[in-house]
């Protein structure tokens, strides 16, 4: 199979094509003292010539239908049979007959001209061809096995890349180059922000994540009965016994029971909407993901400013199978997260 190839810029360059000076090839740049070919007007087999060539290091200029795609080669010439055969017919008639010797006049030389304005270009500075696409491998640091369902954000962007079964992700080099964090994260594990710099270009990378404990929430254990000092008289002491009551303690419990994140309703119909009520003391921005059993985020919404108590609502979509699935909420700036269970039927 033949291999294809790519024309991307990653760094254009800003220097304005009109100011530079004409040159046999393009145009003379001052600023980087180099020749900036006009690719404007090659074909595809004239580009790909060119870079067979040899040429390294060059600057140049083309048209943005030019580039992010595959450049289309010359296709083979097919042999005929009979163009053989009428080669030698040809050489035949030659031998046996003298042939007059004539001196065509030379062809008028050819000019083509590009009118700028029939398309919209781009200056450019360095070119490189394609290069693959960065991946990830997440695994758990105590076990090394691979972590399936762990989630990779750049930055703040709201789109998530996910680890298939083997945890690895594959993110475009172009989105690699422009981040300068990456935020990994999986259910039951500590949240992690990675760096990037330039050791991170081209190379395949680990992460391993910290397996996080289950933090239980305080609990309130009510006896089942209330005894009541009335008074002391004499010796004797006056005391009053009130018999149990599951209502009662029920609403106490509740009462008492203050957990970063609360859903309800839960269970839940497929095709309607749960409430979301958070109530932190870390004012700032959060995510808010709706995730399966098996780690693959379905749902996921971004809840700007919070401070204090606050209620969202989200959405569970119809085509979801009956089961249980759960929602994570964590803060975008440190990463701390609340993860609650919700049954959808």
């Amino acid at each position: 199979m033949a291999k294809k190839t790519q024309l991307l810029i990653y760094n254009p360059c800003h220097e304005q094509w009109d100011a530079m000076q004409p040159d046999a090839e393009g145009r003379f740049c001052g600023s980087c003292q180099k020749t900036v070919v006009d690719f404007t007007t090659m074909s595809d087999q004239e580009l790909l010539a060119w870079f067979a060539s040899g040429h390294k290091n060059v600057c140049g200029r083309m048209t943005e239908d030019q580039l992010n795609r595959d450049l289309v080669p010359a296709p083979a010439p097919k042999k005929r049979v009979w163009a053989v055969w009428w080669q030698f017919l040809v050489a035949g008639l030659l031998v046996s007959s003298e042939a007059s010797s004539q001196v065509k006049p030379p062809k008028a030389p050819m000019s083509q001209v590009y009118d700028d304005t029939a398309r919209n270009q781009i200056v450019m500075g360095k070119m490189a061809i394609g290069l693959p696409n960065q991946s990830l491998r997440i695994i758990d640091s105590a076990t090394q096995k691979p972590l399936p369902g762990a989630s990779v954000q750049l930055d703040d962007d709201p789109k998530y890349f996910i680890a298939d079964s083997t945890g690895k992700i594959r993110i475009p080099y172009q989105w690699i180059e422009r981040a300068s964090v990456l935020k990994v994260s999986c259910i039951g594990y500590e949240h992690t922000v990675i760096p990037v710099d330039e050791s991170w270009l081209g190379v395949n990378k680990v992460v391993r994540l910290a397996a996080r404990p289950v933090e239980l929430q305080p609990a309130t254990v009510l006896g089942y009965s209330r005894t009541t000092l009335l008074g002391r008289v004499g010796g004797l002491i006056a005391v009053r016994t009130e018999k149990f009551s599951l209502k009662k303690a029920i609403k106490d419990t509740l009462l008492c029971r203050k957990t970063p994140l609360t859903i309800y309703p839960n269970p839940v119909t497929r095709g309607t909407t749960v409430t979301l009520s958070l109530l932190t003391d870390m004012p700032g921005n959060y995510m808010a993901q709706l995730y399966s059993g098996g780690g693959a985020v379905i749902e996921s919404m971004r809840i700007e400013g919070v401070d204090g108590a606050r209620t969202e609502l989200m959405d569970i979509p119809g085509t979801l199978a009956a089961g249980v699935y759960f929602v994570r909420v964590f803060q975008l700036e440190t990463g701390k997260m609340h993860t609650e269970k919700v049954v959808v039927f």
